[in-house]
């Protein structure tokens, strides 16, 4: 299982994010943004819950280094590393050298980003070829 920027134990940034929402004529607030805040109450339950099947999966965490444009002016990083990785026994942990919206972006097949994720999803499909899992 590969993770890419994944807010695994929320974001500073959710609660920002549903108060501009929340000023927008257009969009208003999202309930469900609050289940991405840091240490919220849903995100506890999922990863306790996912621990129990972790250790019989190959985990990857990819996080991001660079930070995003705000529209409020300035850039933050959207996940920060340690909210990205579980910290798992066997977890692999691999940075990215990109923003949040564009972790999963490239220019091309030399971009070094695409040859990072690339590797990754290759090592992943690797060893379940070698276990004779079928896709």
């Amino acid at each position: 299982m590969v993770f890419l920027a994944t807010p695994h134990k929320g974001s500073d940034l959710a609660g920002t994010l549903n108060n501009i929402l929340r000023a927008s004529v257009v969009h208003g607030a999202r309930p469900y943004i609050a289940n991405i805040e840091r240490n919220s109450e849903a995100l506890e339950v999922i990863n306790d819950e996912f621990r129990h099947y972790a250790a019989h999966i190959k985990l990857c965490s990819l996080y991001e280094t660079k930070k995003t444009k705000s529209p409020l002016g300035g850039a933050v990083v959207v996940v920060e590393k340690d909210s990205a990785v579980l910290g798992y026994p066997g977890e692999q942990v691999v940075m990215v050298n990109a923003n949040h919206r564009d972790i999963c972006k490239f220019n091309n097949q030399s971009d070094p980003n695409f040859v990072t994720v690339s590797n990754v999803i290759g090592t992943v499909v690797d060893s379940l070829s070698k276990l004779g899992a079928n896709f």
